[in-house]
């Protein structure tokens, strides 16, 4: 995967995570899945963009944290790890 070359490695961690919680929804939830799959999409441009503070991403992942933490524990969590990540890089 050439996305992995350009971002560190526990951000690239966090967001496999997540892909991988992504998988264990329901077929039902995919107005979620769509959701956080195009997060994942806009966190990675903008990680890769070097003009890119990523501050809009950090903002998009906490939101989503807020709209499923009582109905998706699992993701909350994942996102949550991300979004550590993301801070503990500075963006």
């Amino acid at each position: 995967m050439s996305k992995s070359n350009s971002q560190p490695a526990n951000v690239q961690q966090a967001i496999e995570s997540l892909r991988r919680e992504i998988t264990q929804l329901s077929e039902t939830d995919t107005s979620v899945q769509t959701k956080l799959l195009a997060m994942i999409e806009d966190l990675e441009k903008q990680l890769e963009s070097p003009q890119s503070s990523g501050s809009e991403a950090t903002h998009k992942v906490a939101t989503l944290v807020e709209q499923f933490e009582s109905d998706h524990p699992k993701i909350t969590n994942a996102l949550g790890d991300l979004l550590t990540t993301l801070s503990s890089m500075g963006v």
